[in-house]
């Protein structure tokens, strides 16, 4: 079978295993390509795969012609805590833990490039960067919101980078992608919320909704003797809007993908070592159906809050998240008989503030640290059998009840496992 073909087939594989996923910087993934996810998502100032466009697009002019797939093994543990009885009836949520179903997801992924000469390259990439998912079930007869039963969403994010780079000299390169996003989203048990909805016909229970959408990103990657640099800049996706989720979803069902930037350094200590630090920020205050804040339709006293905006339209609530910065360090030692091993760690302070846990039950993103490791064993031929693992120990944000401030409060917990198997070609 060509190189060709074996691309086809991953393709095809690629589009069938597409499911949902909750990923970990937010709600997008610590890393993409099991090089990278072994060194905590870093890799801005190093090519290591052709995966690595979904993080720096420069890279690939250092790369010749390969090919790689992967399968990731992801197991996020998302549960909720409500403590104190409500003093609302009809406002408050029943007390105890309540954990999400749905704890195991795979996730494909592939990528591709060409060398074109010396210097200039062209590469693609087809991975899933984002995602959502939480199915909570039946809680005393009724649904976590007194709605139907299950409660949950489920956001899944597709993109596809078509890349271009080019060499500057030996050791600097530019580099520039189209970014197809694809996105499919529904929601379910939401329809208490019918009430306070501009459009409550589209606001629940209404199946997977489609959204394309399109962006780009721009990377520069050198090196200076021991010394790696780079950076990258993605644009906000403009997506098509959530036409049956019209009536929860800010702008009419708008639902952007965020732009982010990162830098990259690295230093290379002897032949077999190499240590790398990378900073990215996720501008999430771009969307403002994740951005703006919670407002109560109904004041202390009762009365109707002339302030609030009804769900869907423009400048209504958000899940109120913060922008993410976001820390990346990994390690690579080359070891005898053709074995790499690299691991890292990757800190970002969560993005959702203690008065806006109500609505984040629906998407727990409290993730903060994640501890990654793995190997590549190289074969004849170059081919390489790539393994990653990651954990990522508990992490939790207490606050109030915004439904019942005085009387309750709600704890979001979190906690994750990743096994990754890659091969390249």
């Amino acid at each position: 079978m060509t190189g060709v073909n074996k691309l086809l087939l991953s393709l095809a594989i690629l589009v069938l295993m597409c499911t949902d996923i909750m990923a970990t910087d937010g709600y997008f993934s610590h890393g993409i390509g099991t090089h990278y996810k072994m060194m905590g998502g870093a890799g801005i100032s190093v090519p290591r795969s052709s995966l690595g466009v979904a993080i720096n697009p420069a890279g690939i002019s250092f790369l010749e012609t390969r090919y790689d797939l992967a399968l990731a093994l992801f197991n996020p543990n998302r549960q909720y805590t409500v403590t104190g009885n409500s003093s609302l009836v009809g406002y408050g949520l029943y007390p105890g833990t309540y954990k999400s179903d749905k704890p195991v997801f795979f996730i494909p992924s592939l990528g591709a490039n060409w060398k074109l000469g010396k210097k200039s390259a062209l590469g693609v990439a087809i991975y899933g960067n984002g995602g959502m998912n939480t199915e909570y079930p039946e809680i005393d007869g009724t649904g976590v919101y007194g709605g139907t039963v299950p409660t949950g969403i489920s956001l899944n994010q597709m993109f596809i980078n078509a890349t271009y780079a080019f060499g500057l000299g030996e050791n600097h390169a530019i580099g520039a992608s189209v970014v197809v996003g694809y996105q499919w989203f529904k929601a379910y048990g939401l329809d208490s919320f019918g009430n306070i909805s501009s459009d409550p016909d589209n606001l629940s229970n209404n199946d997977n909704d489609h959204s394309p959408g399109i962006g780009f990103r721009l990377g520069y990657m050198g090196q200076v003797g021991p010394l790696h640099v780079g950076a990258y800049y993605q644009s906000k996706l403009s997506m098509a809007k959530f036409d049956k989720y019209k009536g929860l979803f800010e702008g009419q069902g708008s639902f952007d993908v965020p732009s982010s930037f990162g830098i990259g350094v690295g230093v290379d200590i002897g032949e077999k070592l190499t240590l790398l630090l990378d900073y990215k920020r996720i501008m999430y205050t771009d969307v403002p159906a994740v951005a703006n804040p919670y407002v109560s339709p109904i004041l202390p006293d009762f009365t109707l809050n002339p302030e609030f905006i009804f769900l869907g339209d423009n400048g209504a609530m958000g899940f109120g998240w913060r922008d993410m910065d976001v820390f990346k360090f990994g390690v690579e030692i080359d070891l005898p008989k053709q074995f790499i091993l690299r691991a890292g760690y990757s800190y970002g302070k969560q993005p959702i503030p203690e008065s806006e846990l109500l609505l984040n039950i629906l998407a727990p993103a409290v993730t903060e640290n994640h501890i990654t490791a793995g190997f590549t064993r190289i074969f004849k031929n170059d081919n390489e059998l790539n393994f990653s693992f990651m954990y990522a120990p508990t992490s939790s944000v207490t606050g109030p009840n915004a439904f019942d401030p005085g009387a309750q409060t709600i704890k979001l917990e979190m906690s994750q496992l990743e096994f990754e198997i890659g091969f390249a070609f």
